[in-house]
């Protein structure tokens, strides 16, 4: 969090040396709010899914067991959002200049290539229910590597053909204009262009459906997970498959979770919007710290299960350590120093007690902590 201030008043500080429009008393504060905000999250989304693709071409050089379609799925969806986030994080600066909003600096044509960049970012709810169906045919269907594959062309046909197909169409239209925010669907201020219906049209309601369908898979992934959880309960055995599938459906609801809250604030704007005809600045607000941030939230669901098994592998070397030293103590009641082969053990510098550690959390962890369906596929 303090990092993300720092960059945050970074960002103003740069926004107020601007010589396009100093930031003034003239100038509201809620309007430079509204400009900066959105570069600060979408800074935030380019690292996320920077990482995550960087991390997809560095590990499969080492590891082939990376080259998933989970894997796949998730450095196409993270590569659309390196795009979008560069256009979020431009925000005003593409809209042409004298039109109005802060610090608008651009023309038509840098306006027109924002728009459609940001309106093909479409792709990423649908990339996101394409990794939602591959969790259900894995977890809930068992289908096999063999059976994926050869639907795994669809999993980005689709995303990539409704992102570009609109975005397209929505050139040809002559849509993309300055929405006030950042270039998207707008009016062009000299005739009727439908905009408002093309926005549910293009994007909102395509986006919804793909949330509904997501969700509509997620039940059905935590259905089949919890069936799986009784069963092995009836049989009084403790299954390794219900174990990874557990798992894999939590890493699901975390993709889930990461999509409602890119889209949830961004969808009630534009209904208040339609009903009352203006946006409240809180919900404003909410709105621009939550959609450019769509990668960020995508990657904190991608370290997770990272992060979890370095803790409980962190948690397990400390208790060692400490059980170690209590046995020292109890050894020597004279509080002399034990023998350095203890030292040693206990710091980690034995080799043997060090692969004793390993060999005790390597298989459990792997267990505990999948992210990738392709644990439970079958060849």
């Amino acid at each position: 969090m303090s990092i993300m201030i720092a960059v945050f008043k970074i960002i103003l500080v740069i926004v107020c040396m601007s010589k396009i429009q100093p930031c003034n008393a003239e100038v509201d504060n809620k309007v430079i709010a509204l400009a900066v905000i959105p570069k600060v999250m979408a800074i935030a989304s380019l690292i996320g899914s920077l990482f995550v693709v960087i991390d997809y071409i560095i590990s499969v050089r080492k590891d082939t067991s990376r080259k998933s379609t989970y894997n796949r799925l998730l450095a196409a969806m993270s590569s659309i959002d390196i795009c979008t986030s560069t256009c979020y994080f431009l925000g005003t600066w593409p809209i042409p200049e004298g039109s109005g909003p802060y610090l608008a600096s651009g023309n038509a044509v840098t306006c027109t290539v924002q728009g459609f960049i940001i309106q093909a970012g479409l792709a990423i709810p649908f990339y996101n229910l394409s990794l939602s169906v591959y969790y259900m045919l894995v977890v809930v269907y068992g289908f096999n590597q063999s059976r994926i594959a050869r639907i795994e062309l669809f999993f980005h046909a689709v995303p990539i053909f409704a992102g570009l197909g609109t975005a397209t169409a929505s050139l040809f239209l002559d849509l993309l204009h300055n929405s006030n925010l950042w270039c998207w669907i707008a009016t062009n201020n000299t005739l009727d262009n439908n905009f408002d219906l093309y926005r549910w049209v293009f994007f909102y309601v395509p986006a919804w459906l793909c949330i509904i369908g997501v969700t509509v898979t997620m039940a059905m992934i935590c259905i089949s997970v919890l069936k799986e959880e009784r069963r092995s309960a009836n049989l009084r055995r403790i299954s390794t498959k219900k174990n990874l599938g557990k798992q894999v459906a939590w890493q699901a609801l975390c993709y889930v979770g990461a999509l409602y809250i890119a889209w949830v604030f961004a969808t009630t704007s534009r209904i208040v919007q339609k009903i009352t005809g203006k946006i409240p600045y809180p919900l404003l607000v909410a709105f621009v710290a939550t959609l450019p941030g769509q990668g960020f939230w995508n990657f904190l669901a991608y370290i997770r299960p990272r992060y979890l098994r370095y803790m409980k592998l962190r948690n397990k070397k400390r208790n060692k350590k400490e059980q170690n030293a209590s046995q020292n103590a109890s050894m020597n009641p004279t509080n002399s120093l034990p023998p350095v082969s203890i030292l040693k053990g206990i710091n980690g510098d034995n080799e043997s007690g060090s692969n004793t550690i390993g060999s005790n959390t390597t298989t459990e962890d792997k267990i505990e902590f999948v992210d990738d369906p392709a644990c439970l596929l079958s060849k």
